[in-house]
């Protein structure tokens, strides 16, 4: 499930794989009820996998990374073919603390600021 990501510098293409920093399967069967599958990468770069007794790891793999999506590259300008693949940035947690916590402090100062005005 690494996924293939295609990047161009000056007019020549290259290919690398998404690198994780270890992928972690979860394989629920032998039960009678339906288990959902699904896939997940962490801010550590941990590969998430959970399945049932039936998955279709392409599936799995195309909700992640969509095709035709696109997702960072960082390389060597002198040498391009060395290169890291970042993870993409699709609704991260610790973004969203940061989001939140920041409205949290304007709102308050915006009303401190009003009730010292009075």
């Amino acid at each position: 499930m690494n996924p293939i990501v295609e990047y161009v510098v000056d007019g020549n293409r290259y290919t690398a794989k998404k690198k994780f920093r270890g992928i972690l399967t979860k394989r629920i069967s032998g039960l009678s009820v339906h288990v959902a599958s699904g896939v997940y990468e962490d801010e550590k770069g941990w590969l998430h996998i959970k399945t049932g007794a039936i998955a279709n790891l392409r599936e799995l793999a195309e909700q992640l990374w969509p095709i035709g999506s696109k997702m960072t590259v960082y390389y060597n300008p002198d040498h391009p073919k060395r290169c890291y693949v970042d993870r993409p940035v699709l609704g991260s947690t610790i973004s969203a603390v940061f989001i939140v916590t920041g409205l949290i402090i304007l709102v308050l100062s915006v009303l401190l600021f009003v009730l010292i005005q009075l």
